[in-house]
This record gives structure tokens, C-alpha cells and sequence, in this order.
């Protein structure tokens, strides 16, 4: 087996920090709007979030949220790779 070079154990370190904060920032996400991205989204479609889905406070967290739940995948899919 071939030993680890520095960069690989920074890539993967890093890898895992980020991991690490995108979840947080799902969880504090999940918090406030009592839901997953997928039921967040829904209510905004379906108008029953109960603020304009068009302000600048729920556009801002959704567009946040759903790059937060992209790279969690993305980076879900490379940590396998890691390993």
C-alpha cells in the first residue's frame, strides 16, 4: 500500500473540516425553518412557508442552503474516495 503523501493527508483533512462546517450550516438551516431543504423548498413553492418566498431573507437562505446540501453531497462522494 502506498503511504500518504502531506497533500493527501491535507486534502483529506480538509475534506473533512468542510464536511464538518456544511453540516452545521444544514443544521442551523433545518432550525430555523423547522424542515429539510426539500420541505423548505416545497413550502416555497407552495406558498404555505408563511413569508414571501421572494424576499430577501428566504431567497438568500435557499440559495445558501441548496449550495450547502450540494457540496455536502459532492464532498460526501469524494470523502468515500479518501477512505
Amino acid at each position: 500500500m502506498e503511504s500518504e503523501t502531506t497533500a493527501d493527508r491535507y486534502k483529506r483533512v480538509s475534506g473533512i473540516i468542510e464536511i464538518a462546517f456544511l453540516m452545521q450550516q444544514i443544521e442551523a438551516f433545518e432550525s430555523k425553518w423547522e424542515g429539510t431543504f426539500e420541505e423548505f423548498s416545497e413550502r416555497c413553492q407552495a406558498g404555505t412557508l408563511g413569508q414571501d418566498p421572494y424576499a430577501y431573507e428566504v431567497e438568500s437562505d435557499f440559495w445558501d442552503w441548496e449550495k450547502a446540501e450540494t457540496l455536502l453531497q459532492h464532498y460526501g462522494a469524494l470523502q468515500i474516495r479518501w477512505m
